[in-house]
């Protein structure tokens, strides 16, 4: 799926310190390139991608509350969401500017499929580490989260 998702094709450019000064914006598609330097793409347009391979299927949850977030885990939905790959809040912010306009992102933005809870901790799946139902504590995942701007994607059969 990772080839299909929604690119923006908009090329990186740096400063000469090697920050970025211009490049995508996550909102359009997947800044950067999957398999190599890349950045992500948020919600927005992954639900798009996902109605589009499963027509109707997918419920963007962006903004909910995080129990409405695990209510769907408790129906059986697991749903996609968008935190740190510490999965804790983060000071590492940068901001560039995109075709669209300016655009705030920090490079430990990462997705994960939280998949359950323990009665202690959430349970994710992590594509990075490739561990299943991994525990997470959730009140440094939930403020990562928060951080991210709550953005969250499930699919409903």
């Amino acid at each position: 799926m990772a080839k299909e998702e929604p690119l923006d094709p908009t090329k990186l450019v740096m400063d000469s310190k090697g920050n970025i000064k211009y490049w995508g914006n996550p909102n359009v598609g997947f800044v950067g390139n999957v398999s190599g330097y890349g950045y992500g793409i948020y919600h927005g347009p992954m639900t798009k991608f996902i109605n589009q391979l499963l027509p109707g299927s997918a419920k963007d949850l962006t903004g909910d509350s995080f129990s409405s977030i695990m209510a769907e885990v408790a129906k059986g939905h697991p749903v996609m969401i968008w935190t740190t790959a510490t999965f804790q809040p983060t000071t590492l912010w940068q901001t560039w500017v995109s075709p669209e306009g300016p655009v705030r992102a920090t490079m430990e933005e990462h997705t994960v499929l939280l998949v359950g809870w323990n009665g202690q901790h959430l349970l994710v799946n992590d594509s990075l580490t490739g561990v299943a139902a991994e525990a997470v504590n959730p009140k440094p995942f939930i403020a990562a989260w928060e951080q991210l701007g709550k953005q969250a994607v499930t699919v409903i059969p």
